[in-house]
């Protein structure tokens, strides 16, 4: 079926007025919630002034590239850059194409090896695959470890022989987004020998480099269209800005690349006729989606799957004898296998419950939703889970709870992020603690104790810091 879409114009300069409102203003959400590519998660020996040459320039872009990874869901995009940043402080060449290239094998690196199971079974033997990988799992970002390390790899060499080992070089004479996806995006087999496409990116992924990018003020902003992502998708979609065509079922999914092109379009339109910069409109839709969105329970869904996968890596982890198998998100190196099998990724369950307002539920909608400068517009709730998990878009009807607020002496406490220090040696210490060899023969109580430090710091990751707390 052709998909089509309507765009409510009128909508959409109210919203992205109030929203650019709020940004310039530091008005909450946007007094506290930042994007994670900001100088403090960079790392330390990493020259971010702004008379840097362009050989740091280049460095910059690189580590941006490479945390491009780690922005497909499953981990706090925050985390992701810190613990990133400490593997640059530790060992920054694994951040550059050129030594990568080296310490893979010529016939990999030149092509003439066509990409397949063979290429990676060989490729998974080679020393720089081992160090990256280990690298990777020591400082928590064992997500997607195989697959990672794998793009990491074969990405960095096909970026050295095509592109000057530079992502601002995709960026050069690009005069449309048809163009930056065709550099970028992997649309057909993946080919060691094509200039164009690069593992584990997509179009979303193609609007993440472009907006890390541009953010940094590596590339000129004004010769790439405005990047679109799933939380710009839901506040175009959630305050009907745009409106699918036809009758959607429920449990379909309205996504479509004429969806993202249609998002561009809308954005890019405010942006010219307002005279807004299009980094300043992405971060007032990216971060109020972020901050505010995922509060109201219709936006909250359930993997059962997953839930059963955790549960039998929390048994592991409780067998001391097993200690050491653990990284440090806590999660076993190896694959598990459990006694039934269970839908992972792609073909994981997505389960909404309708909420109940129980008086969490109602708590978390006083102080977020009912709050909110754009309660009268959205009409519509996108969950996060059927975007990451499959790549869909799924339209909930947004349901009210009834009455008045519940908790009055708290109406103009709205929820926040609560801001933790991020505890930089700590994180340091414990993944040196994995890495360190001697250690590993040490008693298990004392291994034990070392990995608490980790498990602790995940711990608190996973539940992405957030809390329902007064300003």
């Amino acid at each position: 079926m052709k998909r089509s879409y309507t765009t409510n114009w009128p909508r959409a300069c109210e919203v992205f007025d109030k929203l650019i409102g709020q940004l310039r203003g530091g008005e909450h959400p946007f007094d506290h919630s930042k994007a994670p590519q900001i100088d403090e998660n960079m790392p330390a020996n990493l020259s971010l002034a702004k008379d840097r040459g362009e050989g740091d320039r280049k460095k910059h872009a690189l580590f941006l590239w490479m945390s491009c990874y780690y922005m497909r869901g499953g981990i706090d995009s925050e985390v992701a850059f810190r613990r990133l940043t400490l593997i640059h402080e530790r060992k920054p060449y694994l951040f550059d194409p050129a030594w990568i290239k080296k310490h893979v094998a010529k016939k990999i690196a030149g092509g003439q090896v066509p990409y397949s199971k063979r290429l990676v079974r060989h490729l998974k033997r080679h020393a720089v695959y081992k160090e990256l990988s280990r690298e990777l799992s020591a400082h928590g970002l064992g997500f997607s470890l195989h697959d990672n390390t794998r793009f990491w790899i074969l990405n960095a060499v096909k970026m050295e022989n095509f592109w000057h080992g530079d992502p601002r070089e995709l960026f050069h004479w690009v005069v449309s987004y048809d163009d930056l996806v065709g550099n970028i995006a992997n649309k057909k087999k993946f080919s060691m020998n094509a200039h164009g496409g690069f593992l584990g990116f997509q179009e979303k992924m193609v609007s993440m480099i472009s907006y890390f990018l541009a953010s940094t003020d590596l590339v000129d902003r004004h010769t790439i269209p405005v990047p679109v992502d799933f939380h710009v998708l839901r506040m175009l979609l959630a305050n009907e800005i745009i409106v699918p065509h036809w009758k959607v079922k429920p449990g379909k999914s309205i996504f479509s690349p004429k969806l993202l092109e249609v998002a561009r379009e809308v954005t890019h339109r405010y942006c010219q006729e307002r005279r807004v910069e299009m980094i300043e409109l992405c971060d007032a839709l990216w971060l109020f989606s972020r901050s505010m969105c995922s509060w109201h329970p219709d936006n909250i869904s359930k993997t059962p799957d997953k839930s059963y996968q955790r549960k039998q890596q929390q048994k592991l982890r409780m067998n001391p004898l097993r200690v050491l198998e653990l990284t440090s998100v806590g999660r076993p190196t190896e694959a598990l296998s459990p006694d039934k099998e269970v839908g992972l990724g792609r073909k994981s369950r997505v389960v909404h419950t309708p909420p109940v307002w129980t008086s969490s539920q109602l708590a978390a909608y006083d102080r977020s939703c009912r709050m909110c400068k754009l309660e009268k517009t959205c009409k519509r709730a996108i969950p996060a889970a059927p975007y990451y998990l499959s790549g869909q878009v799924h339209l909930r009807n947004r349901t009210f709870p009834e009455g008045k607020p519940t908790l009055l002496d708290m109406a103009e406490v709205p929820i926040r992020v609560n801001v933790i220090p991020w505890d930089k040696e700590g994180t340091r210490k414990a993944a040196e603690w994995f890495l360190d060899e001697e250690n590993r023969t040490a008693p298990v109580e004392d291994q034990q104790s070392s990995l608490d430090l980790v498990v602790e710091e995940n711990r608190s990751d996973r539940r992405q810091l957030i809390k329902l707390t007064d300003v």
